[in-house]
This record gives C-alpha cells, structure tokens and sequence, in this order.
C-alpha cells in the first residue's frame, strides 16, 4: 500500500488551503496512495485530517491515520479517523517523542503534502527529513 503523511507548521495562515489540500489529495490517490497518516498536532495536521475525512464520501477505501506521540495524546477528533498507531515511544521525553513521530511519519510514507514555508521549528525538520528519505514532496505553500 502507498502512504502519504502530511508536515506542516502548527500556526499557519492561508487563503484557499483546503481547496490547495484537496487537489493535492487527489493527485496522491490518482498515483495510488490508500493511506493518509496525520499527527494531529497543528492546524495543517487537523485541516489535512478534516480534508481527507470529507473526501472519503468519494474515495472510501482511503484511510485517515493518526499517528500519535504519546499514549496520554487526546488533541484530536477520534471520529474522523479509521486508525489511530501509537509507536511505542514512552522510552522518550515530551518534545523527543514528537520528533520520533514524526520520523514514523516519513518512514512509513512515500509522499508527502507539505506546508512548509518557514525555516524554523519542526515542520522544518521533518521537511528536511523526508526530502532525505526520498519522499515526493508536495509543499503547497510554494
């Protein structure tokens, strides 16, 4: 099965990003993903989430998966979910056991629908990552 994670910052501001999101989302189905992985962190993670739940009325053998960082994590809507993965990270401090998720995220992805516009913080990071990993990128925030 192909997988798509989505990386993008917690705090973002942008015009028509649903509608960027969904194009997007499409173009990943039509290459064959079946799978979405969140981290339900942000407000990119949630509108991604929120996007792919509301596409499934079109594409219903896609899966919206949630990735969480520790098993305590309740930052989100259950519902819009078919899936929620804790990789066992309970070995790592708050802030550690984020990074590893989202390494999860790449590593168990082909693509991924980037909002990465800044060059600080995590999205960053794990941009940077996947770009490493050999991920096809998709960053609508260019």
């Amino acid at each position: 099965m192909k997988a798509c994670c989505f990386i993008g910052h917690s705090q973002i501001e942008e015009k028509d990003l649903e509608k960027k999101l969904r194009g997007k989302i499409e173009m990943c189905i039509a290459l064959g993903v079946t799978e979405f992985l969140s981290g339900g962190m942000g407000i990119f993670d949630k509108l991604s989430a929120k996007t792919v739940f509301e596409m499934k009325s079109k594409y219903p053998y896609v899966k919206n998966i949630l990735v969480i960082p520790y098993l305590d994590f309740t930052n989100y809507n259950r519902s819009i979910f078919d899936e929620v993965i804790y990789p066992d990270l309970e070995k790592f401090y708050f802030k550690k056991a984020i990074i590893m998720r989202n390494q999860y995220l790449v590593e168990h992805s082909q693509y991924a629908i980037c909002y990465v516009k800044y060059s600080y913080g995590g999205a960053i990071q794990t941009y940077q990552y996947a770009k490493r990993k050999g991920l096809y990128l998709f960053n609508i925030a260019e």
